[in-house]
């Protein structure tokens, strides 16, 4: 069951996630190629738009995850 608390911090994430559209910020990581092959599989078949929108949705969906964890 999923709490009024949980609601409002997954509502907070998406209003942030808005705001942020124009907030981005260049940065590089490294990755094994396994991960880097899949990532251009996926963006071959337009699940994502490129590389850097399929890491953005990896890190909101774990960040979704963390803060149901959280709020257990």
């Amino acid at each position: 069951m999923v709490t009024q608390e949980l609601h409002r911090a997954i509502k907070q994430i998406r209003g942030e996630r808005q705001i942020m559209q124009d907030m981005k910020a260049k940065m590089s990581i490294t990755v094994d190629a396994d991960l880097v092959h899949w990532i251009d599989a996926q963006v071959k078949t337009l699940r994502f738009r490129n590389r850097s929108h399929a890491v953005e949705v990896a890190l909101r969906k774990f960040l979704e995850s963390e803060v149901t964890v959280w709020k257990k």
